[in-house]
């Protein structure tokens, strides 16, 4: 009948503090987003990361306090905390290098909605530098900070990077920012994000992403660079609108985009920047080795785009996309389709007072839809601006730029 014969873990145990029962009526109803976490290398400036709790039940939740077993850990959350039917409640933990080395814990909750029994479990390695993982938030003053796990700007905190900090990321780590960032350096103290290995590809890290982000989100006077990702663009820009000036994107690997990848209406505002030196490596998908910009718009003036490999798009890939691409120069890319810019399906871009010049196929612009059925090709607006082989067009030239 599946009475008391489900998974014996605590988090499963029924409302009735017997072992789960199978089926709808069975389980706690609750949903935790973990139920052990490792916060790797904890260091000086200590780590965090926020505990998310769903309430299936009809009833509230209340959680009077949490306990844990060492000082290695403890939360600053505000108790008592009420999670109301049919709603997440958060409990922030944060970690510290009280204790050098490894530790376990668990945090264990005060609440008469729960067995004494329920626990999270938790463990680091306690150490010492700027080490950073988890949750971030709050000002970074200009210095080197080693990115040990993957970190987090969670929606709703703020990220103030000074001129000159430098994020130096471990092995398979990631940035992923679902707030605000503003990492806005200089022209002599440049914000750089880079692995700590030196652009060795064995030990890289697997890059930055915004998700859901807007316009206050700022990076400016910025360097990124020794990305392999295998999932996706290097640097991928998810919904979100950033702004994006005076960067060097170099030396990054994707799948799509190389260098940057936008997706699902993604209209960030990227303005006097190099994206060099890029390339993607899954012979399957084949798109974008400088950018690749998906379902999304953009408006581009001022930047380079050069030396990027891709099969397809070696400086450029659009799909069912409408960008704005003033004073461009895509020159010396490297593709066996459209090295210069590729346009698929459903796409027009805007192209203004830009070369397209000097990349290795003999066309460097390709309007294909690859076999895509239903596809709408279009013809790209293209003005005044210095296309390799002519391109019909107000003010338009074939002219050797001479580089």
């Amino acid at each position: 009948m599946g009475i008391d014969s489900g998974n014996p873990n605590l988090w499963y145990i029924d409302l009735n503090e017997t072992e789960s029962d199978i089926g709808a009526t069975g389980g706690l109803f609750v949903l935790p987003n973990f139920t052990s976490h490792y916060f790797g290398q904890v260091g000086d400036i200590g780590s965090s990361i926020k505990f998310k709790l769903y309430n299936y039940r009809e009833t509230p939740i209340v959680i009077e306090n949490v306990n844990f077993t060492t000082s290695s850990f403890q939360s600053n959350s505000l108790f008592p905390i009420t999670i109301l039917p049919f709603s997440w409640g958060e409990i922030n933990i944060e970690a510290n290098n009280s204790t050098t080395g490894p530790v376990n814990d668990e945090m264990e909750f005060i609440s008469e909605d729960f067995s004494d029994e329920l626990k999270v479990s938790l463990s680091l390695n306690g150490s010492s530098g700027n080490l950073l993982g988890g949750n971030i938030s709050g000002t970074f003053d200009s210095a080197e900070y080693i990115i040990t796990s993957d970190i987090i700007i969670a929606e709703q905190d703020y990220v103030y990077l000074q001129p000159g900090t430098k994020f130096l990321f471990e092995n398979g780590t990631n940035f992923n920012i679902y707030g605000t960032l503003n990492a806005i350096g200089n022209e002599q103290d440049s914000i750089i994000f880079e692995s700590r290995y030196n652009n060795n590809n064995f030990l890289s890290w697997n890059g930055i992403s915004f998700e859901e982000v807007d316009h206050s989100t700022i990076l400016k006077y910025f360097r990124i660079s020794d990305i392999v990702n295998n999932e996706g663009g290097s640097i991928l820009l998810d919904n979100s609108t950033p702004i994006l000036k005076n960067f060097i994107i170099s030396d990054n690997k994707g799948i799509y985009g190389g260098g940057i990848f936008l997706i699902n209406n993604s209209n960030p505002y990227i303005k006097d920047g190099i994206i060099n030196g890029n390339s993607t490596f899954n012979e399957n998908l084949l798109r974008g080795g400088g950018l690749a910009i998906g379902s999304s718009s953009g408006y581009f003036e001022d930047v380079l785009i050069t030396n990027n490999f891709s099969p397809s798009g070696g400086g450029v890939y659009l799909f069912e996309s409408n960008p704005e691409f003033i004073n461009l120069t895509i020159v010396n890319n490297t593709a066996d389709i459209g090295s210069g810019l590729v346009i698929d399906c459903n796409s027009t871009p805007n192209i203004v007072n830009s070369i397209i010049y000097h990349n290795s196929s003999v066309v460097p612009i390709i309007i294909d839809d690859f076999g895509n059925l239903g596809c709408i090709l279009n013809e790209p607006n293209i003005r005044f601006s210095n296309i390799e082989g002519g391109w019909q067009g107000e003010g338009n030239i074939n002219v050797n730029p001479l580089f």
